[in-house]
């Protein structure tokens, strides 16, 4: 197709836009004045990439399931996965976009696949961030890296967070990326990780509390912090519930402890 916009990453991807008439377009085939709604559309070329792309919608619609920020709804039209896109919005008839900085920017490191501290890039936020909206985000932030850790959505690199730019101030941008890489033949290690917790470890988020986080958002915030996080495991364990209906590829099976482990540490908090 000529005009197609493509972007990184495995699967081929492409930019697409629902007109008037209900078709899909590349968003390079349409004029702006057609377009009603635009996504970012994955594709597969092989079976393996079908079976991923089968289980990054099921992720994406369990991470719904967990209250997490996912913008618009994600569906599959036969074989591509369709995905909203959130760094645009039709405004009174106008498509607006939305700056984006990837994590790796806001740390200003210019190499991909080198390794971030989440702390680093916590302190770095909070620097530009809304201050009445950041222990929210935070709160988003870490439940996006407990429930990460449930599903083995591991691909952390520091493209696969953003923030939404608004004026000086930076908001953390809905989930992306959240894949099940684990099922690919060359899987990709975590690559953003906690400096508090014990190499090798990550379900320590407990030792957060009485670490970075009391220092980061001080002690008032931080208990409340604490008691939403503990709120949250009944929203988790109802995860973890439909997580188990699902039919799901049989390498999945390796989530079920993951769960056990990531509630059992958020009910000690």
């Amino acid at each position: 197709m000529h005009g197609v916009t493509c972007m990184l990453g495995q699967a081929p991807k492409l930019w697409m836009s629902r007109a008037r008439n209900g078709r899909f377009y590349p968003d390079a085939c349409l004029a702006q004045d057609d377009s009603v709604e635009r996504f970012l559309v994955k594709f597969p070329r092989n079976r393996e990439e079908q079976v991923l792309l089968q289980h990054e919608f099921v992720w994406l619609k369990l991470a719904k399931t967990a209250g997490l920020d996912v913008h618009g709804q994600p569906f599959m039209l036969g074989s591509p996965l369709f995905i909203p896109r959130f760094d645009c919005a039709l405004v009174l008839g106008q498509w607006q976009h939305h700056h984006l900085m990837s994590m790796y920017t806001l740390q200003n490191v210019l190499q991909h696949g080198l390794k971030l501290f989440h702390e680093d890039v916590l302190t770095n936020w909070q620097a530009h961030a809304e201050p009445d909206e950041f222990l929210r985000q935070v709160a988003e932030y870490l439940r996006r890296d407990v429930l990460s850790y449930c599903l083995k959505a591991e691909d952390n690199h520091g493209r696969n967070t953003a923030f939404l730019k608004h004026g000086s101030r930076l908001q953390l941008s809905p989930l992306f990326d959240f894949s099940p890489m684990f099922l690919t033949r060359d899987p990709p290690t975590r690559l953003t990780s906690w400096r508090s917790f014990p190499m090798g470890l990550h379900q320590q988020w407990p030792q957060l509390f009485d670490a970075i986080l009391p220092t980061l958002l001080g002690e008032a915030a931080c208990h409340t912090l604490r008691a939403s996080m503990r709120d949250w495991c009944s929203t988790l364990a109802e995860v973890q519930q439909q997580f188990e209906t699902l039919m799901l590829d049989e390498r999945t099976d390796a989530c079920r402890a993951r769960f056990a482990t990531a509630l059992a540490a958020l009910n000690s908090l």
